[in-house]
């Protein structure tokens, strides 16, 4: 898929899916899960191309999990932050003053927000919310861990289907076309 931006640069994009079921790590803790998709070229023959990039943009495009809206309420969860295992160059988020910690903003690992819809709390649009691209270190270049966190930035706990490995996402992955 290609698109070009208000400043004239073409993008090529591919998307991702990810099941928790299969990822490499996290059967017993579904919340954190690795996955290698190192591998991906022997799939997308043209991503060979952007290996060697430093950057991408990446989006949470889809994400569908087994649990209960009933379930997050008792939890008290209002919206999960899909986090990668790295920090994002162009993205920060608040963070709690302290003594050991005198900055109230870091750098952030969100690559998209999900609403879970519960009737506890009140949403800006929650059931058409598009998480939008974010510039991320180079997905490519081996592993991804994928971190399931409360609105708080706590990890998810008691997921009713850890044992099924709950969750399913898309990412789409994107490079700024080279020029040859």
């Amino acid at each position: 898929m290609h698109y070009i931006d208000s400043q004239n640069n073409e993008y090529e994009y591919y998307d991702i899916f990810l099941n928790s079921k299969d990822a490499i790590e996290g059967s017993t803790d579904p919340a954190v899960t690795r996955f290698n998709i190192g591998n991906i070229n022997d799939f997308a023959p043209t991503l060979y191309r952007y290996g060697e990039n430093a950057t991408c943009q990446l989006k949470l495009k889809y994400f569908e999990i087994k649990q209960t809206t009933a379930h997050f309420q008792t939890e008290n969860v209002s919206t999960i932050l899909v986090e990668i295992n790295q920090s994002l160059p162009n993205s920060v988020k608040s963070n709690t003053v302290s003594t050991d910690n005198p900055r109230n903003m870091q750098q952030s690992q969100v690559i998209g927000i999900v609403p879970v819809n519960s009737n506890k709390n009140t949403y800006s649009d929650s059931t058409s919310y598009d998480n939008e691209f974010v510039t991320s270190y180079n997905i490519l270049k081996g592993d991804i861990t994928i971190t399931l966190k409360d609105q708080n930035g706590d990890v998810l706990t008691d997921l009713d289907g850890a044992g099924e490995h709950p969750y399913f996402l898309a990412i789409c992955i994107g490079f700024k076309k080279e020029t040859r």
